[in-house]
């Protein structure tokens, strides 16, 4: 088996700092929030209190399948594994007196999600709850952030009921280039080890060759 790694897919793909680089300009009419640095997302609600400014809302995204960079088998026999589900956010920015960013709290709960592979359909689902902080050390300075990550991300053979792959404890990071400062806790998607990945690819392969089993034609009795 040959797993081609990518940092954190659905864990930290949907980090705080990504919602803020290159999100849309604030609503003029809301005056919270003229002059803030950067602009928060336009589904976000902006108050005043004391000398900040908090802005803060929820949404829910749909992702459609995307190539998490996972490949699970070698050869003929190897395919990708994509990643799709349903994203409900609720996002917290606390600004500073000047209107720079102090603090990024994301708290993100997925639904309806799996991974599969697209060519068969054979998926194998998952829950996963996160709680994404960042914080500036130097308001509106992004390269002295640092993002905290805490939750749990659980896959689940729907043949068997087995967990076959989990995620659960804390990291920090980075998040201008993905370095690792601090992990504890079950932590895969950092480990570098394909084969802890082994019991998903497999769940996901016996699915497949369940399917392309029962598209074979049975053979007539003699």
């Amino acid at each position: 088996m040959v797993i081609a790694m990518r940092r954190g897919i659905v864990f930290a793909a949907l980090g705080a700092l990504a919602l803020l680089t290159g999100a849309p300009s604030a609503i003029a009419a809301q005056s919270a929030t003229d002059d803030l640095n950067p602009p928060p997302p336009t589904f976000l609600t902006c108050t005043i209190v004391g000398e900040g400014t908090i802005c803060s809302g929820t949404r829910e995204r749909v992702e459609e399948p995307v190539d998490t960079g996972i490949v699970c088998g070698d050869g003929a026999e190897a395919f990708h594994i994509f990643d799709q589900g349903v994203e409900h956010q609720r996002l917290t920015i606390w600004y500073d007196g000047e209107g720079n960013i102090e603090r990024v709290l994301n708290h993100e709960r997925w639904t309806s999600a799996s991974w599969s592979n697209p060519l068969t359909r054979a998926a194998v689902p998952y829950t996963q709850s996160n709680i994404i902080t960042t914080d500036f050390a130097v308001a509106g300075d992004f390269n002295s952030a640092t993002e905290t990550t805490v939750g749990e991300l659980i896959f689940t053979d729907p043949q068997t009921g087995r967990k076959v792959l989990r995620t659960v404890g804390r990291s920090v990071l980075d998040p201008e280039d993905g370095r690792v400062l601090f992990l504890a806790g079950k932590q895969p998607f950092f480990s570098g080890e394909p084969s802890l990945f082994e019991g998903l690819c497999a769940a996901v392969a016996s699915q497949q060759n369940d399917k392309q089993r029962r598209r074979q034609p049975r053979r007539l009795m003699q």
